[in-house]
């Protein structure tokens, strides 16, 4: 009798583990310290279904962690639906949760066999944990935690996969430990430069009311990207106009800068006839900086009024000419006069 009841539940419940995918956390260590920085890794196990699109929510204790960065360089996730950025990760800390959203292009079916690596990884969360504790509520453990979870079988339908979450905690060790920290070994040994990307020009009637704007993206496979820089660099690559040449005699414009950006980016230069840079930087100050040289300027924004400013001009030569005529008329006339008066008074 025992036997049949361990087959019916084993048969009840077994359409509740075949096939479900496990999202897990994991640390180095098991135990941490005041003034310590580590590194969670988020990664995936999945079972029999291959998968096309993941999404989760990390949360953690905001009053004793807090997150410094969400490294992606390595993940299996090429295409975010919601990559934290620098404003997402500090509204992160202030909530105790940071969403994270994103597909997989074909589908993940699991790691390789024999793979020794970390083909299954989604991201890596540094955390840090302040150098002292201040507060009533006394602090033994780290618990972070997986909600919200949901994985999307690539079968071209969307369907939703069953999920199990592995959660971790840590155990807190009130000594100060400030020397020890993976986010500053991460910063320290990183050498290489943020990942190769192009700059992409776009216009959209309901964006920016419909005036050019730009596109860039890339990784940073070890402390991530830290923030981008633009520079139109002003360098035209037809002759300048009359117009342009009197308006940069007179105004005398600036010479261009870089500038810190955001994608998307509004263009300052409609006209398209300058070259565009843009520069990555990394966490730990290595850059890589790419250019977009424009085929065709656009004209249509182009200010010219050469033709206006020429007609202009002679009009006022003319109208200088004409009053030199009637001021030369009036002289002569004054002074044939004056003539004319003399000779009557001698004769």
């Amino acid at each position: 009798m025992k036997k049949i009841l361990v087959l019916i539940l084993f048969f009840v419940f077994l359409p509740h583990y075949v096939g479900a995918a496990t999202l897990l956390l994991d640390a180095s260590r098991g135990e941490y310290y005041f003034g310590d920085s580590f590194t969670v890794n988020l990664s995936i196990d999945i079972e029999d279904a291959c998968i096309n699109a993941l999404e989760t929510k990390i949360t953690f204790p905001k009053d004793i962690l807090s997150i410094e960065n969400f490294v992606v360089g390595d993940s299996l996730i090429n295409v975010w639906v919601n990559l934290p950025s620098e404003e997402e990760i500090f509204d992160a800390n202030d909530k105790g949760e940071l969403y994270i959203a994103g597909g997989i292009p074909g589908g993940y079916c699991g790691k390789i066999p024999g793979d020794p690596g970390q083909s299954n990884l989604i991201g890596k969360i540094l955390f840090r944990i302040p150098g002292f504790y201040v507060g009533d509520r006394k602090i033994e453990n780290l618990d972070i935690k997986l909600l919200d979870s949901k994985v999307y079988i690539n079968d071209g339908l969307g369907t939703e996969d069953k999920i199990h979450t592995n959660n971790l905690t840590l155990k807190l060790n009130k000594t100060a430990n400030p020397e020890a920290g993976d986010y500053r070994r991460l910063i320290e040994n990183d050498t290489k430069k943020p990942e190769p990307f192009i700059i992409e020009l776009q216009k959209n009637e309901n964006m920016y009311q419909g005036q050019y704007f730009a596109i860039f993206s890339t990784l940073d496979k070890q402390s991530g990207v830290d923030h981008y820089e633009i520079l139109e660099t002003k360098t035209l690559r037809t002759e300048k106009t009359l117009t342009e040449k009197l308006l940069d005699y007179f105004l005398k414009p600036k010479k261009a800068e870089w500038k810190v950006a955001k994608t998307p980016y509004l263009l300052e230069d409609q006209s398209l006839r300058s070259i565009i840079k843009v520069k990555a930087v990394d966490r730990a100050g290595n850059e890589r900086s790419v250019e977009y040289i424009p085929e065709e300027p656009n004209n249509e924004k182009v200010l010219n009024f050469d033709y206006l400013i020429i007609g202009f001009a002679v009009l006022l030569l003319l109208l200088v000419a004409y009053i030199i005529f009637k001021n030369f008329r009036f002289v002569y006339r004054k002074f044939k006069k004056k003539k004319n008066s003399n000779e009557e008074k001698i004769n």
